[in-house]
C-alpha cells in the first residue's frame, strides 16, 4: 500500500477527473518555466524529483 491510497476512497466523478488533470498540467507548466532557467545538469536532477513528486501527488497519470 502506498501512502495516500489508504485514505478514504471517494468515487472520481468526471468533473473531478478534469479538475485534477487541469491542476496537474498547471504544475507541469510551472515546472517547465522553472527548468528553462536551470542549467542542464541540475535540470536532470530536478526532473527526476519532479516525476517522483507528480507520481506521489497526482492520481497516477490519468
Amino acid at each position: 500500500m502506498r501512502k495516500g491510497k489508504d485514505k478514504i476512497f471517494f468515487p472520481l466523478t468526471r468533473k473531478r477527473l478534469i479538475l485534477i488533470k487541469i491542476r496537474n498540467t498547471k504544475i507541469k507548466n510551472t515546472y517547465k518555466k522553472i527548468f528553462q532557467s536551470i542549467p542542464s545538469i541540475k535540470k536532470r536532477y530536478y526532473l527526476n524529483l519532479d516525476k517522483r513528486y507528480l507520481n506521489s501527488h497526482s492520481l497516477n497519470k490519468l
